[in-house]
């Protein structure tokens, strides 16, 4: 009986499906705003936003694409999308945001014990143009806005995350 005890207490102290998935996204929005700036490098501001709206720039794909057969390999942390590409002239430099969900996903257990969890988190990543080329040295700005109901419908998470939850799971780009 005392056996019995201490594996049920162990398999629950173990890592939890939520607490993957939340890492599983965080993975997702670190590369996904890294190599957005990559992706901008060599476009203006204008190219640049046109490029991503279409599915041909990071972050992509454009989710008015995403069932479009591209024949496209992207990896697997890239399974979300971006919904709204526009700019931002409020501060000192011009910025093009990406409006971005991101899906996560976990899984613990195995056979019939295998505990899923899905969550969604959508975030505005900000990639900054001085004089009309991307700033390399400038990391992407990171900010939570809320999912539509068309893109939360589209990735059907188990449930939808903030971005301080995703951000809390360790270190990479801030608010």
């Amino acid at each position: 009986m005392s056996v019995i005890m201490l594996l049920a207490a162990c398999s629950t102290s173990g890592p939890n499906a939520r607490d993957e998935a939340l890492a599983d996204a965080r993975v997702s929005i670190d590369k996904v705003s890294a190599v957005a700036v990559e992706s901008a490098i060599g476009l203006d501001l204008a190219s640049y936003s046109l490029a991503v709206s279409r599915g041909e720039a990071w972050p992509k794909p454009a989710f008015s694409t995403i069932q479009e057969d591209s024949r496209e390999f992207l990896p697997g942390w890239a399974r979300g999308a971006s919904f709204d590409v526009g700019t931002d002239q409020s501060g000192s430099y011009p910025r093009v945001v990406i409006s971005y969900a991101v899906p996560g996903q976990g899984a613990v257990g195995s056979g019939f014990h295998t505990k899923v969890s899905d969550v969604l988190v959508c975030v505005k990543i900000g990639i900054e143009f001085i004089d009309d080329q991307v700033a390399v040295r400038m990391p992407p700005t990171v900010a939570a806005i809320p999912c539509p109901e068309d893109v939360q419908q589209y990735f059907g998470p188990d449930e939808l995350v903030t971005l301080d939850e995703v951000l809390a799971t360790g270190h990479g780009p801030k608010q």
